[in-house]
Order: C-alpha cells, then structure tokens, then sequence
C-alpha cells in the first residue's frame, strides 16, 4: 500500500474553533459514554443503541468517526448533524472519542484492532456488514481501517474524506461508496472526492458522490441527514439496494 501525501488535505483537518457545537440535550440523551482499559490507556466511545433494543438479538453496526480531534463535544456534533438518520435507527452506532492522543487517522493497526475488538466483545453485533462513516479527519480514518479489515464491512459513507493511499483493496469490489462533500467546501476537499470517484470505481461498482447544498466543510444540524443517505440505502432509481 504506497502512501500518498495530502499537504493540503491534512492543514485542513483541524475543525474551526469558532463554529459553536451546540447539541440539544435530548440528542445527548441519546448516547451512551462508555469506557474500557488496555494496557494503560482508556478507550472511549459515546454508543447510540437501535431503536427497540433486544439484548437477545445481533445487530449489524456503524462506526463513526468525528472530524478534527475527535473530542467529546465534537463526537456530540458529528453525531447530531452528520450520524442521526433514520437509515441507521436499526443499528449500534459507535463513534470513538480521541484515542490516546492521536488523531483517528493516525491510530496505528494495533489500536485500530482494538477499537474493533473492543465493540464486538462487549456489544451483542455482527462481524460482517459494519458501515464505516467519517467525516474529515474522520473521513481520512475511515478508509484506513476498512483497508485493514474489509471483512467486516459492507460499506464506506465519508462527507467528507479523502484516500491516504493508492491501493484500492480488492475485498472493497462488493462494497457501496458514498463520497459526499459540502457545496462551500474547500477545493481541495472537492477534487479529492472526485479523484477518489475515479480510482475506486475502478473496482468498485457502487460508488456514489453528493454534494450538500448549501454547506461547508462543517455540515450544520439543519440538513436533512437523510438526503445524504437516501442515496447510499435507495440509490439513484428509488428502489432500496440492500446490503450482503
């Protein structure tokens, strides 16, 4: 796997300090903080469980990560204004807060492995048909890790992301790619979706691009989340495509 180098990319990643994450304490209500030990460090995770939990049932899974540091407040907003739809009402959703330090897109493989096997461990989910969603930082993140474990996933939704590397794992053929980008994002952003439509089709059969009208690199709470989705669950033809 030959890495690539994303100057522009990456002095992008930092999320703004003047954008207010404000998230409704209904919203917050919704997530569970939870924490586990390895070795010295904590890894933290705020966990939204499906509508009509059953502790008797397996459920499939969304790995999300936030952008910038992935902070806890920015957990919160990413999952508020970017993770809340209705698609994934009948799955866990994970989204990890900053691990030991690092940005998501610099976890090494071993604290990618753990993150993974943290959540199967102490959560009643699959270990097939993950989706992994991201967005900046996070969307960079969510290549690396369904790169290292394709196996577990059935798909990849970044608004936005971009590819760290050139390889295009050949277990990715059966996956469903969304690559969405705010309308007002940096140009960097926008190219690099479009450069990654172009290398992954090479392999993959659904890959799909959004922009979201209206909005930045920061997606405010106001969109419709759904639209965004509706393309990756319901397709361009309106009929719903169903994952393997």
């Amino acid at each position: 796997m030959r890495v690539l180098v994303f100057i522009i990319l990456l002095s992008c990643t930092a999320i703004s300090q003047n954008v207010q994450f404000k998230v409704p304490d209904e919203v917050l209500a919704e997530m569970e903080k939870v924490s586990f030990p390895v070795d010295t460090n904590t890894y933290s995770f705020k966990v939204v469980y499906p509508i009509d939990y059953d502790s008797s049932k397996v459920y499939d899974a969304v790995l999300g990560f936030s952008g910038g540091n992935a902070a806890e407040r920015l957990v919160d907003y990413c999952y508020y204004a970017m993770f809340k739809t209705n698609h994934f009402n009948d799955r866990f959703i994970f989204m990890p807060i900053g691990i030991n330090g690092k940005l998501l897109q610099q976890l090494d493989e071993n604290e990618m492995m753990n993150i993974t096997e943290l959540l199967t461990e102490n959560f009643p989910v699959a270990k097939q048909n993950w989706i992994i969603t991201g967005t900046s930082n996070g969307g960079i993140a969510a290549f690396r890790f369904a790169y290292m474990q394709p196996e577990l996933y059935s798909g990849i939704i970044v608004m936005p992301g971009a590819l760290s590397f050139d390889d295009v794992h050949d277990k990715w053929a059966d996956y469903k790619v969304l690559l969405a980008c705010g309308e007002n994002d940096d140009q960097s952003w926008i190219d690099a979706m479009h450069r990654d439509e172009e290398l992954l089709s090479k392999k993959i059969e659904n890959v799909f691009t959004y922009i979201i009208n209206g909005e930045g690199h920061i997606i405010s709470p106001a969109y419709n989340q759904d639209l965004i989705y509706d393309l990756y669950f319901i397709g361009k033809d309106g009929e719903k495509i169903e994952s393997d």
